[in-house]
């Protein structure tokens, strides 16, 4: 009885120690599915293809390829890095179409909060923004230049 009462005492013991390493691997999995990484996952794909597009040329100028291998190989790696142009330019569209809607969500939970007390729209990207905000949170150009009443001179002081 002793023996079994240790046993289980030593397991439950190894499942406490184990598991924070077995949550951040599974939050460790979840992180590097995020549409950044795939972004930057077809930039360096892409970059690679051209690096070999640069090799095979290089191989074909010294004649180490003939010329029927390389337009085969050239025309396939063209293929593949067009692909890629096209993964990319769809996985940037999906990251600002999120950026956008995130923006849309924090601007409407600051005029529901009573922080943002009234919108306009960004001369530059046509986003709506804080009247107030000094920057658009999307294009980050700046807002219309606000002057300072005491910088401004009454018209009864002109001269």
């Amino acid at each position: 009885m002793p023996y079994l009462l240790g046993l289980l005492l030593a397991l439950a013991s190894i499942a406490l120690l184990a598991w924070p390493v077995l949550k951040r691997r599974s939050q460790a999995d979840y992180r590097s599915s995020s549409p950044f990484d795939s972004l930057s996952e077809a930039q360096r794909q892409r970059q690679q293809v051209y690096d070999e597009i640069k090799t095979l040329t290089l191989d074909h100028d010294l004649g180490h390829v003939p010329s029927q291998e390389y337009s085969d190989r050239l025309g396939a790696y063209r293929l593949r890095a067009a692909s890629l142009l096209r993964q990319q330019e769809r996985l940037s569209q999906d990251l600002s179409r999120l950026t956008n809607e995130i923006e849309d969500e924090v601007l409407a939970l600051r005029l529901s909060w009573g922080t943002a007390l009234s919108v306009t729209v960004c001369g530059e990207c046509g986003g709506e923004r804080d009247a107030e905000a000094l920057l658009c949170p999307r294009c980050e150009s700046p807002g219309a230049e606000q002057s300072d009443p005491a910088e401004e001179e009454a018209p009864w002081a002109e001269q």
